[in-house]
Formats: C-alpha cells, sequence, structure tokens
C-alpha cells in the first residue's frame, strides 16, 4: 500500500535517521542609500545699473562647505557563497554516502554542520539539510559518524533498501561501536532543521527531526526517540503532520536497523502521529529489514478522528484507501470518538482484526 508503506518509510525514516527554518543564511541583500536631492537654489532679485552699488572688490573665499551629495552610495557587494566541503568521511565507505557542507565545525562532544547535502552514489536518493547538530560524549569523530548514519538510514527509508555499499566492514565497524559507547553510557542527541528527501519524483519535506539514544531499562538493549515537525510528502496528503517513535532494540542491532540484511526485533513503546484533526497512536512488536516488504508488524492502534481522515482520503479520489478506512471504521472497536484495531503487517499484507485490507491505492 502506498500509504501504509509511508508510514512504514515515516517510522523507518525517523528511527533510522538517528541510526542519525529555512536554509542557510541568505546573502546579504545590497543596499542603496539615496541622499537628499541639491536643494534649488532661491531667485536673485535683478538691479539696474542706477541701484547697483559700487562694491570694493575682496578676495574670493574658498567655500569649506560640501554641498549635499546626490550620489547614489552602494553596499559593498555580498561575499560569494562558502564552497561546498566534502565531508565523505573514512567512516564510512565513498561508495556508501557522499556527503558535503558548506560550514562544519567540531569541539569536544559537539558536532554542527549547514548547508549539509548526502547522496547515494549508486542511487536516486538525495538529502539536504539547512542545519544539523549532534551531541553527546562520543569518542573522536563518533559524532560525526553517527550524523552519517543518519544520513544512510533517511536515504535508504525513503528508497527502501539498503545500498549493498553500506553493508562493509567499514560502516559495521562505526555502528557496533556507537553501539558499544551508547551501551555503556553515552548519550547522544542529534538535531536536523530543514530537511528534504527526493527520491525520482518523491520528495518528503521536515522542518525538525530531533533524535535521542540511550541505554534501555532492559540489559542489552538501546532506546532511541525521534520526533518529527512540519512534515509534507508530494505523492500524497495523507502524510502525517506530525509524528513520533520511542521503540527499543537489542544494542548490537539498534543502528543497522536490518540494514545488514538480518531482521531486527524491536518493541515499539510509542508510535503517534497527527494529521488535521485525526490522532493515531500505536504500540507492539515489529520486525524490521532492509526491504520494507520483510518487514512484520504486530500493533494495537487506536485512531481518533477517523473520519476526518476518510474524507481526506475520498476527497483526493483515493477510492481503495477509502474503502480500506472504511472496512476498518466497521470492524474497529468505538468508544466515543475513538476506533481501535489490532493490526498485523506481514508479507506485504495489511491484516485488521484479522481482515485482509486492500493496500494499494493506484
Amino acid at each position: 500500500m502506498k500509504n501504509a508503506q509511508t508510514l512504514l518509510c515515516l517510522m523507518a525514516f525517523g528511527s533510522s535517521a538517528l541510526t542519525a527554518p529555512a536554509w542557510a543564511d541568505s546573502a546579504s541583500q545590497l543596499t542603496t542609500t539615496t541622499a537628499a536631492p541639491f536643494p534649488a537654489p532661491a531667485p536673485i532679485p535683478q538691479q539696474t545699473p542706477a541701484q547697483q552699488p559700487t562694491v570694493q572688490q575682496q578676495p574670493a573665499q574658498q567655500n569649506t562647505q560640501q554641498p549635499p551629495s546626490n550620489t547614489v552610495v552602494n553596499a559593498p557587494p555580498a561575499p560569494p557563497p562558502a564552497p561546498s566541503q566534502d565531508l565523505t568521511s573514512a567512516l564510512v565507505s565513498p561508495a556508501c554516502l557522499s556527503i558535503s557542507s558548506t560550514h562544519a565545525e567540531a569541539g569536544p562532544g559537539s558536532y554542527s554542520a549547514s548547508g549539509v547535502t548526502a547522496s547515494d552514489p549508486s542511487g536516486d536518493g538525495k538529502l539536504a539539510i539547512a542545519s544539523t547538530h549532534v551531541t553527546g560524549q562520543l569518542a573522536g569523530d563518533s559524532l560525526r559518524g553517527l550524523n552519517d548514519l543518519a544520513a544512510i538510514g533517511a536515504i535508504a527509508a525513503l528508497e527502501g533498501r539498503t545500498s549493498q555499499a553500506c553493508q562493509d566492514a567499514t560502516t559495521s565497524a562505526l555502528e557496533h561501536s556507537l553501539a558499544s559507547q551508547i551501551a555503556n553510557g553515552a548519550s547522544p542527541h542529534l538535531s536536523w532543521r530543514g530537511i528534504t528527501l527526493t527520491h525520482e519524483k518523491h520528495q518528503i519535506t521536515a522542518e525538525t527531526l530531533d533524535a535521542s539514544i540511550a541505554p534501555d531499562s532492559t540489559p542489552q538493549r538501546l532506546r532511541l526517540t525521534v520526533s518529527l515537525g512540519g512534515l509534507h510528502d508530494s505523492t500524497t496528503i495523507l502524510m502525517p503532520n506530525t509524528a513520533s517513535l520511542d521503540i527499543a532494540a537489542p544494542a548490537s542491532e539498534l543502528l543497522t536497523l536490518g540494514s545488514g540484511g538480518e531482521t531486527v526485533p524491536i518493541t515499539i513503546n510509542g508510535l503517534h502521529a497527527t494529521l488535521g484533526n485525526t490522532n493515531l497512536s500505536a504500540s507492539g512488536r515489529a520486525s524490521v529489514a532492509a526491504d520494507r516488504h520483510d518487514t512484520n508488524a504486530d500493533l494495537a492502534v487506536a485512531v481518533t478522528g477517523l473520519s476526518n481522515l476518510i474524507d481526506l482520503a475520498h476527497n483526493a479520489d483515493q477510492q481503495m484507501l477509502t474503502t480500506a478506512l472504511s472496512v476498518g471504521q466497521l470492524v474497529g472497536r468505538k468508544s466515543g470518538d475513538q476506533v481501535s484495531w489490532d493490526v498485523k503487517y506481514t508479507d506485504g499484507l495489511l491484516l485488521i482484526n484479522n481482515i485482509p485490507v486492500p493496500l494499494s491505492v493506484h
């Protein structure tokens, strides 16, 4: 299903983004200042020769006062944009990720960059970030490495696959190094602002992404929380405006999320999304694989304002989705304006209370 895949992509984007205003400040505009025009002289009365007195000639005095200038003064031209810096790190293979920025700086416990662009050299996926900021007590270049993994995960989520070049020893070493440091108490936080993901004609934008990883209460597991705001999808009007995700997974696998080909079991403590007056919440378990079609989920889902979502799908002429939501409304458990279900997604098939629901909206 396009919209189920969109939701799964959103989940993957948010979760893989930690396994990661507007664009960078625009150039200064030219300022033009125009002085007041030179005032016109007052008319001089004409005198006849008889009236004109005899005046002794005096040496001409130099006028030291400068008349007002009517010259247009232009501000100096804005400096040229900063050249892009290649940030491709030895921590990941250049065949896995190409990444650059207009500015980057790192210090103890902090890494920041602006005007970031990243792409999959083996595919069409591209990522642009106005600014990124990563903090945490990670060793060496690990903060930058975490940002690299976030970019890889975001691109892979939209492409629906992980590049084979990213399933190498270099990337695996980075993943395990980060997982080990976090399991031992490091708690990094990542913030992205002004995000644009593109793949072919598909584009997803988000104003904000904030994510954190910390040790989970269960031994040998890590907890990831992600929140996204200002979401927009070029292919559907049914992308949530905001979304948040709280999951836990084995420490050795959370940062890979199936990118190495294995299936990663995760616990979904909470998934929340809003679209207009519609609110969705879910919790349960899932197995995440590199290919979303190999991903399975078993969730308890509750929606308020479902009728608004059905109207939205109907007005968008998405008939099969309208039918699926209407069927879901009929078979769901109702409590006031809330409808809830047991939802399973397996082998590309969506089951609502064990009733198969069509996914395609084409």
